[in-house]
This record gives structure tokens, sequence and C-alpha cells, in this order.
């Protein structure tokens, strides 16, 4: 009786290879937005680029000029001029060392990031070409300092493998507190007696 060692192997393959396929099509887990909070880890430890280019770029709208404490924004992160047909995407926020800041509620197409420190895309907005996200970010009940958001997307050729594809990563200016803003803009002249 012959073995034929290489049919058992690709049977054993198939639903592992799925499995890894389809693990992230609800949304990815989280930790990939490249700040220095998810440990600069972004879409490419698993993406791999290629020459196709979707020619998409991203740009996250909304942010306030300073953060007021407990305050809500609506935030927009919005993926321009992609050929893309899928496209996903992950957003946290943090101060400077890489601490989380604030808190986050999904909007259409999206859901909160398994360690809950963010968002990131789910089944139903990838599979309907959606490039545009509607999010919440909720500023922390203190004045912690500035804050910055960390974002990156993954504009995908839909081949059903990880090759191909184009990331995206982007992070806002440091949002400084209105307090801060205030202090900043605060001027001393010097005050001539006689």
């Amino acid at each position: 009786m012959k073995k034929n060692y290489s049919f058992y192997s690709v049977l054993t393959a198939i639903p592992i290879a799925l499995l890894i396929l389809v693990s992230f099509s609800s949304g990815q887990p989280g930790n990939f937005t490249g700040s220095p909070g998810d440990g600069g880890t972004t879409c490419t430890q698993c993406h791999v680029a290629s020459s196709a280019n979707f020619g998409g770029s991203a740009a996250l709208t909304g942010l306030p000029n300073g953060y007021m404490a407990n305050q809500s924004y609506s935030l927009n992160l919005d993926v321009q001029g992609s050929t893309s047909t899928k496209i996903g995407f992950n957003i946290t926020a943090e101060l400077a060392d890489g601490t989380k800041i604030g808190s986050w509620t999904p909007g259409t197409g999206t859901r909160l990031r398994t360690d809950s420190n963010g968002l990131t895309h789910n089944s139903t907005s990838t599979g309907s070409g959606q490039n545009s996200w509607n999010m919440t970010w909720t500023a922390p009940a203190t004045d912690l300092g500035a804050v910055t958001f960390y974002y990156v997307t993954n504009q995908t050729n839909n081949n059903g493998s990880t090759s191909g594809d184009q990331v995206t990563t982007g992070q806002s200016g440091a949002l400084l507190t209105n307090g801060d803003e205030t202090f900043s803009a605060f001027e001393m002249y010097p005050t001539q007696v006689t």
C-alpha cells in the first residue's frame, strides 16, 4: 500500500488556511495601528503590499482643536479615491508614552477592538465596499494631556489571500486639551514702573 503524504497534507492544510483567511473577516482584533502602544505593528504583519496600488488615501476628520473632559467627538475615517472593493481599518488614541486614552463608541460598520482600546471594521462594512466610517471618541474624565490618534487602512484586492494589498497608516497631530491650549496662548509682557 502506497502512502500519499502530499494528499493528506493538502487535506489538512485546507481547513487551516480557511480558518486563517476568514479569521479577521468580522474585523481584525486590534493592536495594528502602528502606534507606540500597539508596538508599532500594522496590517503589514499579515498583508503583503504589492506594486498594485489602489490609489486611495486615508483621512481622519472631525478632530477638535482641543478636547474637553468627558466630551464626545464625532470622527470620520475616510478612504478616498480607492478602487478597492474591500477595505478595513483600525484606530486608537494614545498619550505620548503609548497609554491608551478615552473610550470609543462604534458606528455603522465598526466594532470595538478586542482590547476595547479602539475600533475596527466588521464584516458587513468590508464586504460592501464601505470606505468611510463614522465613530465617536469620548475624552477621559480628567485632563491627561495631549492625545494622538493613530489609524491604519487596508485596501485589499479581494483575492482570498493576504498578498497584493495596500496598507496606509496615519496619525493626527497631538491635540492639546483646552486648558493646555489656553496656557500656551497666554502671553506675558513686562510692566514698566515709573
